[in-house]
């Protein structure tokens, strides 16, 4: 149900308390000071990237439709729930052997997420999920603040709730709409998914494409209303606005499922539970799985591949930052600067925390190059700056990627304060 990268390559994943028992069972040990009410089963794990391999984590609050995001220091603050958990803020920090730490009482008020109104008679809202993201912020365009667009896509009719719980499960929408908020006079400028989704999710990749994935065709989210699993992801162009129907998956993924962007350039997947416990035997069974979708830049000849970086890991606003990197792609023989500019550039995204449709703290930013430089063969170095404040790029951590020719390197991560 919710889903964390961590900047040492784990990911924390986490589910209501109160479903039942779950197939990973705590330690003996970890479960004496419980409360009767509470099983003695893992409802959070760790997820090694590195390895495969599974931590139990000790979960006790509710938290069912929560919030989170890594502070600075790349510790996973997450807030709010249901029933214990509505007041709750839990901390968990990147260690061998950390867990959770939980604050029953430390929200003033509940905290429940909303999303912008748009045209076109469409409910974007839960039940009738939409997903939305941050379309890529371009840096060193100018001197100015960097445009700020959001993309908005899918949902379902407002009374699909309701017919749904009657029997009849409505079409999802197929209507998207961008926004540029920065604009003097915002305009919405609305466009058409190829599928119609409802409980999708929206994926910055490290191109700057969006990756739509998960969802149904018909209904609404909540127990057992949404018909139809969307098996095909659906790849997002901002430059061309040109959507691309991907291979499908084999796992329906409905309501209560995640995907979140990871180091290798890679898309994590997981969960699915339209049920109000854990059902194996269901329309749609509660999905205990993860697996990866790779986006067709994989498959599209050698990746580049970071050597070094200056500076290494810690960054600072406007510092400027030369990389090292291997390309066996070509670069234009002449390496004029509009060509080559276009033909590689850098990325820094924040990892999102993901639940319910939608990824909070999802941010990407297109740095400024000064140049790109070759060294030898296939060794290159480019020349580019940090972000240049805080409003921009929040302090913490990040994945910083090169693309060239549209083929991302593996992520590298960095921090900056």
């Amino acid at each position: 149900m919710h889903t964390q990268l961590l900047p040492n390559d784990r990911v924390i994943i986490f589910d209501r308390t109160d479903s039942g028992e779950s197939k990973i069972l705590l330690p003996e040990e970890s479960c004496s000071d419980f409360s009767p009410l509470i099983d003695c089963s893992a409802h959070s794990v760790e997820l090694n990237l590195l390895d495969r391999s599974v931590r139990p984590l000790n979960l006790l609050t509710d938290t069912w439709c929560s919030s989170g995001a890594l502070a600075a220091d790349g510790l996973l603050i997450q807030s709010g729930g249901s029933n214990t958990g509505e007041l709750a803020v839990r901390t968990f920090r990147p260690c061998a052997n950390c867990d959770w730490v939980e604050d029953q009482k430390g929200l003033v008020v509940p905290r429940w997420n909303d999303y912008p109104v748009m045209p076109g008679g469409v409910s974007r809202n839960y039940p009738s999920t939409g997903s939305s993201v941050l379309l890529p912020l371009k840096l060193g365009l100018s001197n100015s603040t960097p445009d700020a667009e959001i993309f908005i896509c899918g949902g379902a009719p407002p009374n699909s709730y309701i017919t749904a719980t009657k029997g009849t499960f409505l079409p999802a929408a197929k209507s998207c709409g961008r926004l540029m908020i920065t604009a003097e006079q915002p305009q919405r400028v609305m466009e058409e998914m190829p599928i119609e989704r409802v409980m999708g999710d929206m994926i910055l990749l490290p191109t700057g494409d969006v990756l739509i994935i998960n969802g149904a065709k018909k209904g609404t989210a909540s127990w057992n209303l949404g018909r139809e699993p969307v098996l095909n992801p659906v790849l997002y162009k901002p430059e061309s606005s040109k959507y691309e129907i991907m291979e499908p998956s084999k796992t329906p993924r409905m309501y209560h499922s995640t995907a979140v962007l990871i180091t290798d350039g890679r898309v994590l997947v997981g969960g699915s539970n339209p049920n109000s416990n854990y059902n194996s035997t269901g329309m749609f069974p509660t999905e205990v799985s993860v697996e990866v979708f790779s986006p067709p830049y994989l498959r599209s000849g050698p990746r580049p591949q970071i050597s070094w970086a200056k500076p290494e890991t810690e960054l600072t606003y406007k510092q400027p930052i030369s990389i090292g990197f291997t390309s066996k792609k070509p670069f234009d023989k002449l390496f004029k600067k509009k060509i080559y500019l276009e033909n590689v550039y850098v990325t820094m995204v924040a990892p999102s925390f993901n639940t319910h449709s939608f990824s909070m703290n999802q941010r990407m930013m297109v740095l400024e190059i000064g140049q790109v430089r070759q060294l030898s063969g296939k060794n290159y170095v480019i020349d580019c700056f940090a972000p240049g404040t805080p409003n921009i790029a929040p302090p913490g951590y990040y994945l910083l990627f090169v693309v060239h020719d549209g083929t991302p390197s593996k992520g590298r991560w960095i921090h900056i304060s």
